[in-house]
């Protein structure tokens, strides 16, 4: 079965976070009928954001964004920023 890797990448940063504690924090916040995959460290977190199966072909980079921007609202993920560019330089 090959795995299906989700549309688009996005990468957020904090100063001495504690990136772990925060992705769940941020995905408990974001569509729960999209697919994540992740890599965190205390201050950086890379997230790969798609659609569920067997859903649209992709998930649009600009709604992906306006979601995290608007669960980054959240005070416990003030410190947080969402990067410009994700970790697959996309």
């Amino acid at each position: 079965m090959t795995e299906r890797r989700p549309a688009v990448a996005l990468v957020l940063t904090a100063a001495g976070e504690d990136g772990e504690i925060a992705l769940v924090r941020l995905l408990s916040l974001l569509p729960a009928r999209w697919t994540y995959r992740h890599e965190a460290t205390a201050a950086r977190i890379a997230l790969w954001v798609g659609p569920a199966p067997p859903g649209p072909p992709g998930t649009d980079e600009a709604r992906a964004r306006s979601a995290v921007h608007e669960a980054l609202r959240d005070p416990a993920l003030g410190r947080w920023r969402l990067e410009p560019r994700g970790p697959d330089g996309g």
